[in-house]
């Protein structure tokens, strides 16, 4: 199994989270997952998010440049923070590459 999530036997080749409450630093997928999170600023355990991001070797996103591990760290409380995520057009075109 590439990655290493115990809520699953199945092998995910693609994380996308938005908005996960971070209590704690969970398992760290291996390096052939990508990874994009959109985080937004009301989560329970957002202390934890920059830990993450460093461990997870997230990139911010940018339009102009592709990425396999992604972070869109967003001003919004989390239902603003799921709205725009979903409206994310690149996130469909990054799920389906």
């Amino acid at each position: 199994m590439s990655c290493s999530l115990r809520a699953s036997r199945h092998r995910w080749p693609v994380i996308w989270a938005v908005d996960p409450a971070l209590q704690r630093i969970p398992p760290i997928p291996t390096d052939d997952v990508r990874v994009w999170v959109h985080h937004g600023s009301d989560q329970p355990g957002g202390i934890n998010m920059n830990t993450f991001a460093e461990l997870l070797s997230l990139q911010t996103f940018r339009d102009d440049r592709p990425a396999r591990r992604v972070i869109s760290a967003l001003q919004e409380d989390h239902v603003g923070t799921c709205v725009t995520a979903y409206a994310t057009a690149q996130v469909y075109d990054w799920l389906a590459s």
